[in-house]
């Protein structure tokens, strides 16, 4: 091993006295030098000329980037002064309309004022001036143009006039009717979401949550199975149709469903800690747990 290890150490040497002299060869040949030198300006020449593509290909981006832009500002302000003109000329239209609307109807007012509202009995002038003023507010600029270009027959206008009258007095009366029915409906379909709300207690809440688990959507008349289910096991109210079912599951899919889920869990809590309470309370009554295990014992020993 002595002999080996010297062989090792006189080959380090004698290659690091080769390494050297090829060397020092290296940098006295001029030839050698002067390839060298060549081959690292054929490297930086490289180097640089990459740097400069990524630059120009980094300038040429960002000049279609800012391109891109302007033509995009340019589209955006073009839309602006179009809306705005359009706008502008919308306005102008409805001033005019508004001007003309205002002309005709001082124009017909004029005329259904010279024939003294059509109203032979003092008594219901205010009135044949109110039904007036709803005229003129319901006719369109035509309509009025139409009963104003025959103000010259006193006849013909005063039929065009009546006839207009009667139909804007019905159209208002049934409007009157359509929003009082609507009115009254609104009224009856929360009166009875708000009876079929109050059936429920927190225990039928309960037993609702456990019905609808286990009907899932997909059963065979599942609302009325539900009902069914809950006028079986209601300790409460013993009269729910599909209709109460609907409206209270879409009440607790909603955000006071979620409060109300919460106090079912917690009234489940509560009545799981008095259990939990009222069975210690029996142990601690029968002489407590070591009796108990005691009586145990003896039991099995018997």
């Amino acid at each position: 091993s002595v002999l080996s290890s010297g062989i090792n150490a006189e080959y380090g040497e004698e290659m690091t006295r080769i390494h050297e002299l090829v060397n020092r060869c290296y940098a006295c040949d001029p030839r050698i030098r002067a390839f060298n030198e060549e081959r690292k300006r054929r490297k930086a020449e490289a180097k640089l000329a990459k740097q400069e593509a990524y630059k120009k290909e980094q300038e040429t981006l960002r000049l279609q980037k800012e391109e891109n832009e302007r033509i995009a500002k340019e589209q955006e302000a073009q839309r602006l002064q179009e809306a705005k003109e359009k706008a502008e000329i919308e306005k102008k239209e409805r001033q005019k309309q508004n001007k003309l609307l205002k002309q005709e109807r001082k124009k017909l007012r004029d005329n259904v004022k010279n024939h003294n509202y059509f109203c032979a009995d003092e008594d219901n002038l205010v009135k044949s001036m109110e039904n007036l003023d709803l005229l003129l507010q319901s006719l369109s600029l035509q309509d009025l143009k139409h009963l104003n270009g025959a103000s010259q027959d006193s006849e013909k206008f005063t039929l065009l006039y009546q006839n207009q009258l009667n139909s804007n007095l019905a159209e208002q009366e049934n409007k009157t009717k359509e929003h009082l029915m609507k009115a009254k409906q609104s009224q009856e379909t929360h009166k009875e979401q708000t009876n079929s709300a109050d059936k429920f207690t927190t225990s039928d809440i309960a037993l609702l949550v456990k019905a609808v688990k286990i009907y899932p959507p997909g059963t065979v008349n599942r609302w009325n199975t539900i009902a069914d289910y809950m006028n079986l096991h209601s300790t409460v109210y013993k009269s729910y149709d599909s209709k109460d079912i609907i409206t209270k599951v879409k009440n607790l899919q909603s955000k006071e469903g979620d409060d109300l889920k919460s106090k079912i869990n917690k009234q489940a809590y509560e009545n799981f800690e008095k259990a939990q309470k009222l069975r210690i309370d029996e142990v601690k009554a029968g002489g407590g747990i070591s009796n108990i295990l005691i009586m145990h014992t003896h039991c099995r020993v018997l």
